[in-house]
């Protein structure tokens, strides 16, 4: 849910989502939290995320231009996979992957970085453990991921993303 702004203090009367449905520029959107940091407030809810159309989509990946002012660009999807969220991964450099040490997140990681690894092979996978209670849980977590998707992959790792996910400190 798009809550960036709530947890930086500020608002923003245009979402992405006003510029999506009025066809008005993105950059219209952006706020300044700090000289350094700038974001976009998504929209009120989920639901307006999974009412996109093929035609919204596009519209936005061709505002994403102005991105490109930007040392980095991070674009929160929020938990799940649908048709949109990959539209965008493939168009990423990077994707940051944010689990939990719960064997459900670890599952749904896996079937996560599996969706993105059919849509974009070539995309290098980030890891973030949230939610950890120490470091060591942290890594116990990443190892298992990373374990559970070697042993699916076995002799394609070669090409697979799994064999490239990147452990941050």
């Amino acid at each position: 849910m798009a809550n960036v702004g709530v947890l930086l203090g500020k608002s923003s009367r245009v979402s992405l989502m006003d510029c999506v449905k009025e066809r008005s520029p993105l950059t219209q959107a952006v706020v300044e939290a700090t000289p350094e940091l700038h974001f976009i407030h998504g929209g009120s809810g989920f639901t307006e995320l999974m009412d996109l159309t093929d035609h919204d989509v596009e519209f936005m990946m061709s505002e994403f231009r102005f991105f490109y002012e930007y040392d980095f660009v991070l674009l929160d999807l929020g938990a799940g996979a649908t048709h949109q969220t990959f539209d965008f991964i493939s168009s990423a450099d990077e994707a940051w992957l944010v689990v939990t040490p719960e064997p459900t997140s670890i599952m749904d990681g896996y079937a996560f970085v599996k969706l993105a690894h059919h849509h974009a092979h070539e995309l290098p996978v980030a890891v973030i453990v949230n939610r950890a209670t120490n470091g060591q849980e942290a890594l116990e977590t990443f190892d298992r991921l990373q374990q559970v998707s070697q042993n699916f992959w076995k002799n394609r790792c070669a090409s697979s993303v799994f064999c490239r996910m990147i452990r941050l400190s």
